[in-house]
């Protein structure tokens, strides 16, 4: 490759700069071209490209740093070696075709290729001729030798000597001055300048940026992504009235082109401390005005944005914060990264994520002598930090510039970035009295989609009882205990609704539901409907005396049971116990109640979720939200009375309600699950198989664990339609369920509690295996979602927000809870009268307006689809007499997430097993953390805060309080072999706990499919409790397994 090459004359060393010290280490982490500086210049005439070699050469010869390579001596640091003689040429090419792009494309070539930072050389020319007389010389050096300014330099000298070389006569001396100093006498300059100036500077830079961390974008490419170049362009008249602001406020235009820029940044990234990079020349001395080398500096600008504030005082903010680096900058940015303790992580520029760069001065001009000179963009600018804001231009006109991203940005998203920049931009130097928050970004609205009308149309126990009297001869439920008609479901619940009525039932009163599983529970559930009262479901697998605060706070007067839950409740003090037996099913005497005091807001039922100060949270919701859910899924399903659908869902969770309305509201068949069979994959596939099951409802942890089961491919034939809801479905499970049921359509739902049911749907399709996130979809008719930030204005599509849900779906709020209700039901500013439902769920929405769920805005989780607050279980826990502080942390991903609970007892420790003891006597065993960390303090930050970074790792060895006992017997050994690897643990003892390892009910069934592959004959429902691999091989056979099968194998 023709280039220039070093002589073989020694070079001195000369020590390197802070800034090459940081751009080499880059270069160590596969920087590439990222670091790449130059351009092109099309040159048109009679050029000499001898003289035009010969003029590369002499510039060479005059500047030190571009006849350096770099490399680490003896003493391990950094140095610069200066080569004394050079042998340059600069190479040559034709182009393949006369045009100037491919001129481009053969130049950029020659000159991407990566530098050698230490067999150099740095500097890399190149000339393409395209024409007779077109040309294209390009120049590229790495940065560790040059900037900008250098660039400006390196022209300017080399059309000097060019204009030198092709003088008449010999070839003269150019006009320029004599380097009174060369770049490795600034590094060493620079190194004692730092060294002299004390700790003024490094004091001022470590107050200003403690505690500072780059700038992000607020959703990540996951995966591999790529960069781009994004064009800006500010008008003239803009740029006119910038001027005329920061002329009023005693301000820069730079400055306010960077208040303009934090603003949007904070918006856009969910921050209000906002740190941007902004490079400086880095020349203090007019003796190194001439010099080419890496003098720039970045000086990291931090503000605290406050989106409540106008945008002449956040102006007024950047401007201090301005001048107060400006004042500083002769701190290196390398040190100011030392001094402020910011985290560095490999590949990445610390403590700025995005940079702000302002060019006006005017580019270079080539003067030569009968040739016409013009700059070409030879590519895409590099994308040096991670978002890049690059401008030119002069006061008195336009500025033109790129906006520039690495992979951690979607290009999409930088192209939105840009526009609500220039946007904001537009609209606080019109009116910078503005609140910040309230600045246009350029578009109108959340892009919320318009809420398709909601026919008011009756109540939930007319549709049921319509399609009974439509289909009274088909069969409406098949259950393990009974199978009834249409005609019996009709007549069965109005002899319930008869007797409930009796008990004090009516509109808006609440009778409480604790059943198993059944036919039964159905009937009852439907004659509460009728009876004009809301049924509220109780899971009898929660302790006793949470139920019973539940039935307290709601003031029911009866309770509905069966033979296997009547012992949970005492019958007396108000509350009347009735057993499913009570009320016979023969008897059709008298007429149905009378309900004409229901109307369409009338509760239908009140389901719990986990509440932050400990008391579970009833929401409730009226029989019009669950209505227009029930006609849309009619609407968009189709369901007819040749359909079977599964009914599995536990009736604590809101989606039970569809799963078995909907279907019998359109004539469809029930066909429901043994109790405790929601859990059992291979029972579910072998239900779904053999009674032609068309339809089903999973959350998808629980999906996840059915398609692991080799009999679900039998269901391929069968089901029709799957819904998952209730947790995040992760792409790899819906690629899975496209391999296991391909015929079978996936759809994603989406919707809180407080609202009925369903507010959103995303049918899967094959486009979506490639996304990072499974959209949760649009909104359901009757239904209007709006994407908000914390102020409550809408943010642009794009753009994460809360999430709050308007229309019918919204529910009344929390059963008896007044004040939480007025905290997360606030009044609609879109409608007049209206309410929405704040649900701390953080979205966005996606440029076909479909909405992408990213997580929560508080301590809430989802726990295998149930919805827990953190500090339910952490209020529970500080109950414990020996507990003084805690703190549940959530540890894992995806079907794998687990709560661990940290314990601060400084006087008596108690163990795991005693703290698991004690939240069950409360708390569903769901909610019970699976690992507890005991200490006698938890750390504190300085503010006397728990602080949660500070917390250690939840390590099962270190944590485990009683010895280990290695398995003994053959089954033992083969169970230990299955919970390590499904509990991901290099060793269990046969006495350990399975739920106090990390196991979880999802994890309990992976166990059991792999004791069904090795033709371990356990039972499923064991494990769903407390065990230890003791007991698992004690139930296996004789004593702890000897007689099992011909497990010497192993």
């Amino acid at each position: 490759m023709s280039e220039q090459a070093f002589a073989d004359d020694e070079p001195f060393e000369l020590p390197a700069s802070f800034g090459q010290e940081r751009l080499w280490l880059l270069d160590r982490l596969a920087a590439g071209s990222a670091y790449h500086l130059g351009g092109a210049i099309r040159l048109d005439g009679p050029l000499d490209p001898d003289a035009l070699a010969r003029a590369v050469t002499r510039l060479v010869e005059r500047h030190e740093v571009l006849r350096t390579t770099l490399e680490l001596g003896p003493d391990g640091r950094l140095v610069q070696l200066v080569h004394p003689d050079v042998r340059s040429s600069t190479a040559r090419f034709e182009a393949p075709e006369p045009t100037l792009d491919s001129a481009r494309r053969t130049l950029a070539a020659h000159v991407d290729t990566p530098f050698d930072l230490a067999a150099g050389p740095l500097l890399r020319t190149a000339l393409v001729r395209f024409g007779e007389t077109s040309w294209l010389f390009g120049v590229v050096m790495h940065h560790i030798v040059s900037d900008g300014w250098s660039i400006g330099v390196f022209h300017a000298e080399l059309a000097a000597f060019y204009r030198a070389e092709t003088a008449a006569g010999e070839a003269e001396p150019p006009e320029l001055p004599e380097l009174a100093i060369q770049y490795g006498d600034f590094a060493a300059w620079q190194r004692e300048t730092v060294t002299e100036a004390g700790t003024e500077f490094t004091d001022y830079w470590r107050e200003r940026m403690a505690g500072a961390a780059p700038l992000e974008p607020a959703v990540p490419v996951t995966g591999p992504g790529i960069s781009s170049n994004v064009p800006v362009a500010v008008p003239a008249a803009l740029v006119e009235a910038i001027g005329r602001l920061a002329k009023q406020e005693s301000a820069t235009p730079f400055m306010v082109l960077t208040a303009a820029y934090m603003a949007v940044l904070a918006r856009w990234t969910e921050r209000d401390d906002i740190v941007i990079g902004t490079p400086v020349a880095g020349r203090p001395r007019p003796e190194l005005h001439p010099l080419i080398g890496f003098f720039v500096n970045t000086l990291p600008l931090r503000t605290r944005v406050d989106a409540g504030a106008s945008f002449r005082a956040l102006l007024a903010t950047v401007r201090e914060t301005c001048l107060g680096a400006f004042e500083h900058q002769d701190l290196p940015f390398e040190q100011i990264v030392e001094v402020s303790g910011s985290e560095r992580v490999p590949g990445r520029t610390p403590l700025i994520g995005a940079i702000l760069a302002l060019q006006n001065t005017p580019a270079p001009q080539w003067d030569l002598p009968g040739i016409t000179a013009e700059q070409i963009d030879l590519a895409d600018l590099p994308a040096q930090f991670s978002l890049n804001l690059y401008l030119s231009g002069t006061a008195d006109a336009a500025l033109a510039g790129r906006m520039v991203h690495d992979e951690q940005w979607d290009p999409a998203d930088v192209q939105r970035l840009a526009r609500g920049w220039l946007a904001l931009l537009t609209d606080a130097v019109a009116d910078p009295a503005k609140p910040v928050g309230l600045l246009s970004l350029g578009v109108h609205g959340d892009g919320a989609e318009d809420a398709e009308p909601c026919a008011d149309d009756g109540l939930v126990h007319h549709r049921i009882t319509a399609a009974a009297r439509k289909h009274p001869d088909r069969i409406a439920i098949t259950a393990p205990d009974d199978e009834i008609t249409y005609r019996e479901l009709d007549e069965r619940s109005d002899n319930w609704a008869r007797l409930l009525r009796s008990y004090g039932a009516g509109p808006d009163r609440l009778v409480a539901l604790c059943m198993q599983r059944s036919c039964a529970q159905i009937v009852a559930a439907l004659g509460i409907l009728k009876s004009g009262a809301g049924y509220m479901p109780l899971d009898p697998g929660h302790p006793k005396e949470r139920l019973e605060r539940l039935i307290a706070n709601a003031g029911t007067p009866v309770v509905v049971a069966d033979e296997a839950t009547a012992g949970l409740f005492d019958d007396g003090a108000g509350v009347r116990i009735l057993l499913a037996g009570s009320v016979p099913t023969d008897r059709h005497d008298g007429p149905a109640p009378d309900t004409r005091d229901q109307h369409t807001e009338s509760l239908s039922y009140v389901i719990h979720t986990s509440g932050s100060t400990g008391t579970p949270k009833g929401a409730m919701n009226t029989h019009r939200g669950v209505v227009n859910v029930l006609r849309w899924t009619q609407r968009q399903f189709t369901l007819t009375p040749a359909d079977s659908v599964l009914v599995k869902t536990p009736w604590s969770f809101d989606v039970s309600t569809v799963e078995w309305m909907a279907p019998l509201s359109a004539g469809a068949r029930l066909v429901v699950a043994e109790p405790g069979g929601h859990r059992d994959p291979r029972y579910l596939a072998g239900l779904i198989a053999e009674q032609s099951v068309t339809f089903a409802h999973f959350v998808p942890s629980m999906l996840q664990a059915f398609l692991a089961e080799p009999a679900a491919a039998r269901c391929a034939g069968t089901l029709r339609l799957v819904h998952v809801g209730g947790e995040t479905l992760p792409i790899a499970t819906a690629r899975r369920f496209t391999e296991v049921l391909p015929d079978t359509e996936l759809g994603n739902l989406y919707g809180p509690a407080e609202t009925a049911v369903f507010v959103s749907y995303h049918p899967v399709g094959a486009a979506d295996l490639d996304r990072p996130r499974v959209p949760i979809g649009h909104q359901l008719p009757g239904t209007r979602l709006h994407v908000l930030d914390r102020r409550g204005e809408p943010v642009p599509p794009g753009v994460p927000g809360e999430l709050h849900i308007g229309g019918v779906s919204v529910g009344r709020g929390y059963l008896g809870a007044p004040a939480l209700t007025a905290e997360r039901f606030v009044p609609n500013p879109f409608t007049a009268g209206a309410r929405l439902y704040r649900t701390g769920d953080r979205v966005r929405r996606l440029p076909d307006g479909a909405l992408e769920f990213l997580g929560r805005y508080d301590h809430q989780v989802k726990l295998r689809g149930i919805r827990v607050e953190l500090g339910e279980i952490e209020a529970a826990l500080g109950r414990h007499p020996d507990v003084r502080q805690v703190v549940v942390e959530v540890r894992g991903s995806g079907a794998d997430i687990r709560p661990v609970a940290y314990v601060g007892c400084p006087e008596h420790q108690p163990t795991a097993e005693d703290l698991r003891g004690f939240l069950l006597r409360t708390l569903p065993a769901a909610l019970v953390p699976s690992m507890f960390v005991v200490l006698p303090a938890l750390p504190v930050s300085v503010n006397g805060k728990i602080d949660r970074a500070a917390l250690p790792e939840a390590d099962l060895g270190e944590w485990r309080t009683a010895p280990t006992v290695a398995p003994r017997t053959p089954a033992e050994r083969m169970l230990s072999e299955i919970w390590t690897d499904v509990l991901e643990l290099t060793e269990v003892g046969v006495h350990d706990n399975f739920y106090e390892l990390g196991g979880n009910s999802l994890r309990a069934v992976r166990v059991y499919q792999r004791t069904q592959e090795e033709g371990l004959l356990t039972a499923l429902e064991p494990m769903l409790g407390d065990h230890t691999i003791e007991q698992l091989a004690a139930g296996l056979g004789t004593g702890s397994g000897e007689a099992l099968h011909d497990i010497e194998r192993l």
